[in-house]
């Protein structure tokens, strides 16, 4: 068998995602190509080399060098049983930045701006309920629980399952969607039969509609979903229902939205705020002698 089917199946063995096996598949592939050597003749100063070349060359962010490291460690240490390749090869440091997040003002505008009403539906999900786009995509007709007010997220971010809200507003868009587009399998069926809308497709219709909407702030689509846990976070929602309903494994990457809800940050009182007259007793006090 080759390495490349045996790299493919040891990852759906570990019951990794397609989507991970064709990027760390992408990733391996770069790799071979820049080094020009079998895989096994590359040796743990090849790797150094080229995780240097990207930093350094390339200018990659530490996440996407880390995404470069994990592909090749899994392939020398797991399928090639050659642990000593990526030895002490140390990760690079990552910056702590915080998620660009879009006031409800700017969200509303966004939506607003969207010229397509399948694709407003679609964004209108991934802001009102935290969906990634991939999950608003794949979406099917039978996930949309409308009695209980609940969405059912199928193999989401590690293959985990949740329930999400359904907002009224995002039901009400969805059965008016329902009414004009009549899908039976898919909710938001694509071009070829049996598939459904293309992430790429969202994208594009985000960016046209950021524009239309005089945004000039860097964003993605998936701003939409730093911007719900954010302004749920505002709302007084405590961070571990947050962090049920964004799907996240640990409470401390939910935690960074305690950093971007901006009414924490406003209800917090500066000593400059606090008056030397604040300090000084009553004039009806008692006053120590």
């Amino acid at each position: 068998m080759r390495i490349r089917d045996e790299y493919q199946d040891d990852m759906r063995i570990r019951n990794y995602s397609e989507r991970t096996i064709g990027n760390y598949m992408n990733a391996a592939e770069r790799f071979f190509k820049w080094i020009d050597k079998p895989p096994l003749q590359v040796t743990r100063d090849d790797i150094r080399a080229y995780l240097f070349h990207l930093i350094h060359e390339r200018g990659m962010s530490a996440e996407a060098v880390g995404h470069y490291r994990s592909a090749l460690k899994f392939l020398y240490e797991v399928t090639l049983d050659k642990p000593m390749v990526v030895e002490r090869i140390p990760t690079q440091k990552r910056s702590l930045r915080l998620p660009n997040v879009l006031s409800l003002e700017e969200v509303i505008a966004l939506l607003e701006a969207a010229t397509s009403y399948r694709n407003r539906v679609i964004l209108t999900l991934m802001y009102g309920a935290g969906l990634r786009i991939t999950e608003a995509c794949s979406l099917r007709v039978g996930d949309i629980d409308s009695k209980r007010m609940q969405i059912h997220i199928h193999n989401g971010k590690g293959r985990r399952d949740r329930y999400v809200m359904l907002p009224k507003m995002v039901l009400d868009s969805l059965r008016e969607y329902w009414r004009m587009a009549k899908p039976d399998d898919y909710l938001f069926p694509g071009q070829k039969k049996g598939r459904h809308i293309t992430p790429h497709n969202i994208r594009r219709e985000f960016h046209n509609a950021r524009r239309a909407a005089g945004i000039t702030k860097k964003v993605s689509p998936h701003c939409l979903r730093h911007s719900f846990a954010t302004h749920l976070v505002d709302s007084g929602v405590d961070l571990e229902v947050v962090q049920a309903l964004l799907g996240h494994a640990f409470i401390s990457t939910t935690s960074v939205y305690a950093r971007t809800s901006t009414r924490r940050i406003r209800e917090v009182i500066s000593p400059l705020d606090v008056t030397p007259d604040d300090d000084q007793p009553d004039d009806n006090s008692p006053v120590p002698v």
